[in-house]
């Protein structure tokens, strides 16, 4: 995936998650680079079920026109592509 083509983040978690306590913060440093949008699971369940997540944490990544160009959860998949991210 070309860091070029990336417009935007959707950053799903909720408050009980502790993988979303540990990559919740990280997403600062993504939005020193992206858009990034943090979204409560709990709070938000239209969106959660428009973009089909099942677990927490969860990032979409969209294009300019709002395709979906990767989708990850975990918290271990979510540091490895924001360093590979910012780091590439």
């Amino acid at each position: 995936m070309n860091n070029s083509n990336i417009s935007k983040a959707l950053y799903f978690y909720v408050e009980h998650c502790l993988g979303c306590k540990i990559t919740t913060p990280r997403m600062g440093m993504l939005e020193s680079k992206i858009s990034v949008t943090k979204i409560n699971g709990d709070k938000n369940k239209k969106l959660t079920k428009e973009y089909d997540v099942g677990y927490y944490p969860t990032i979409v990544i969209l294009d300019k026109n709002n395709n979906i160009l990767k989708k990850e959860f975990g918290a271990n998949k979510i540091e490895a592509f924001i360093s590979n991210f910012l780091y590439s």
